[in-house]
């Protein structure tokens, strides 16, 4: 029997190497130790590596959770590579270096970007400021550009009823001013006179409406001057007040001393201005207030020539002159008494005819804000709804074109016999706010009127 065997036969051995002599092991079962499952409940049989003994044999044991970190093999630490963490960090800089690299491309591209975009908005502001010179050019003279003349008639249309050639006559010499002013020529452009306006008629046609509402439409500096109000010494002083009307325009307040806003309202005054020199007949025919003197000194301002004023001096050579008057002992209301010299200054004439029954009917309901109109908001104001009757607007009108054949006032004839016809309502307790609405009908129009004029709002 060899030495290795014994009465159960051969001893195996696992560690390859035999025990002791006269030993003989008792073979035991293999063990199962049971731990706790992750969910901590029960115990869940398994192997789990124990400890090696002298023998060279594993010691099983019975734990519940995880082995102890003792019990663990002890593994020992892998020798760092060197050599592989240099090259990683040498790539690692080598990235950040191409990164640095393009995002100063990228600078680089973004600011050439910038400086071309900088460029075309130097560019484009340029070519915006010389866009609104000529915006501003434009909304200075007219926002009827280029000064159409039927356009401009039409506008006048809304305000002032027939008279159609008097219109004309205003927008022509306005456009003729427009034109004069754009002549390329310095030469050709000093050699056109200036196209101003003189309108004739009776009182009351319109004349001074029409020159002021087209001063109104085309935002132009306006000033109305009463020519009998002035001598040769203070005749100046009207440029004056046209350039304090020029103060207005802008928005400003009148200035008390050179700066931006005086030289804004010299050059809106010089370049823009209207002055509508009224009641000019009596200055050619009476002689109290000096009419021949007054008439010669009007002729350099015609002209053009320089006023100083406490503003600053200002041209009179682009100021848009529309003279008017009656001209009542004239026939047809010609301009008689006025000098050759000053006549031949006004080339654009127009008379405006004497308003009829059918023209009053018209202005009191066709143009706008018209009496009518005006009347009613107010009453509405105070809570009163007014109708007016078509018989009782129709006999508005013919009583004022009565009353206009003793003493001719024209169009204001109907301010008067509104406000009589007017008069009892205004009168009237304000808190009647509940009342039914208002009708005025031609009874009441005659009662009005037939009333005594010491009564009455005139």
């Amino acid at each position: 029997m060899s030495r290795n065997q014994g009465a159960a036969g051969p001893r195996s051995h696992v560690y390859g190497f035999a025990p002791p002599c006269g030993f003989t092991p008792t073979p035991q079962p293999e063990p199962r130790p049971s731990f706790t499952s992750q969910a901590g409940q029960g115990t869940v049989p398994g192997r789990v590596p124990g400890l090696i003994d002298y023998r060279g044999r594993e010691q099983p044991f019975m734990y519940r959770g995880p082995p102890p970190q003792s019990a663990l093999p002890l593994r020992p630490s892998p020798e760092p590579d060197t050599a592989r963490q240099v090259a990683i960090l040498q790539q690692q800089l080598q990235d950040q270096q191409q990164q640095l690299q393009d995002q100063g491309n990228e600078l680089r591209v973004t600011r050439e970007a910038l400086q071309v975009a900088l460029a075309e908005k130097a560019a484009k502001e340029e070519e915006l400021a010389v866009l609104n010179i000529t915006i501003k050019e434009l909304n200075d003279e007219t926002s009827f550009f280029p000064l159409d003349v039927p356009t401009l008639v039409a506008g006048l249309d809304d305000f002032i009823i027939g008279q159609k050639a008097a219109k004309e006559a205003v927008a022509i010499g306005l456009q003729n001013r427009y034109l004069r002013q754009r002549l390329s020529d310095d030469g050709l452009r000093k050699a056109t006179k200036p196209s101003h306006v003189l309108l004739t008629g009776p009182t009351g046609s319109g004349k001074t409406e029409i020159a002021r509402r087209i001063a109104m439409m085309v935002k132009a500096p306006f000033a109305h001057i009463d020519i009998t109000r002035y001598t040769t010494v203070d005749l100046n002083s009207l440029v004056l007040e046209l350039l304090n009307d020029a103060n207005k325009l802008e928005g400003k307040k009148q200035a008390g001393g050179k700066g931006p806003i005086a030289s804004a309202a010299i050059d809106a005054a010089q370049s823009r201005g209207i002055i509508h020199v009224d009641e000019i007949d009596k200055i050619c025919n009476n002689q109290a207030h000096a009419g021949e003197a007054l008439q010669h000194a009007l002729l350099p301002l015609l002209d053009g020539t320089d006023i100083k004023t406490s503003l600053g001096t200002v041209s009179t050579e682009n100021i848009l002159f529309i003279c008017a008057g009656a001209f009542h002992q004239a026939a047809e209301h010609r301009p008689t008494g006025m000098l050759p010299e000053l006549e031949g200054r006004l080339p654009v004439r127009a008379l405006l005819k004497p308003l009829t029954e059918k023209d009053f009917i018209k202005i009191l309901t066709e143009t706008r804000y018209n009496l009518i109109q005006q009347h009613t908001e107010k009453m509405a104001v105070k809570g009163v709804e007014m109708i007016f009757e078509t018989d009782a607007i129709e006999t508005i009108a013919k009583e004022s074109v009565k009353e206009n054949s003793t003493i001719n006032i024209g169009t204001r004839r109907l301010s008067n016999v509104m406000a009589r016809v007017m008069h009892k309502y205004y009168a009237m307790h304000t808190e009647f706010a509940r009342m039914e609405p208002i009708t005025v009908t031609k009874e009441r129009v005659i009662t009005a009127l037939a009333e005594p004029l010491r009564d009455c709002p005139i």
